[in-house]
Order: structure tokens, then sequence, then C-alpha cells
């Protein structure tokens, strides 16, 4: 299968072939209120401004999304899925 992924543009980087399956692992430390979080950046405006979206798993396994980093794995942000 062709690989028709690894055609890169400037800041893309690619983990992983596209003809096999690739695993990010992001590990965190065991404490409490401390998940593994994933940070994306959105620019939706002709400035460039920015806005971070941090994404994580809480501890009863929902993803969360919030434009600030959680304080509470639990409470900030929102339940993915449930947005309007």
């Amino acid at each position: 299968m062709a690989d028709t992924q690894s055609k890169l543009d400037a800041g893309v980087t690619v983990i992983g072939k596209g003809d096999e399956q690739a695993i990010a692992v992001i590990n965190t430390v065991a404490v409490e209120q401390k998940p593994s979080i994933l940070c994306l950046y959105s620019s939706t405006d002709t400035t460039g401004a920015k806005t971070p979206y941090y994404i994580w798993v809480d501890s009863t396994g929902d993803l969360r999304i919030h434009t600030a980093l959680p304080t509470n794995e639990d409470s900030d942000g929102t339940i993915v899925g449930t947005q309007s």
C-alpha cells in the first residue's frame, strides 16, 4: 500500500508509516489529578491568534476538552460529545 501521508508540509511530523499502526504514548505520573494531557492549537482568525485546546481522560474514562489546563481532571472542561 502506498504511503500517502509522508508528504510533509512545514511543521508537520508523521508518527509511524501509512501502512502500519502507530501508537503514541504520553506517560504521566502516578499522582491524583495529574492526567496525561494533549494540547492542540486552533488558529481561526486572520491575526494568527492561537487558542489552546487541552484534551485528557478523566478518572471515570470520559474524554474531556478545555481551553485552560485542568486543575480538577473530573470537573474542568467539557466531556467530548456533550459540547453545544
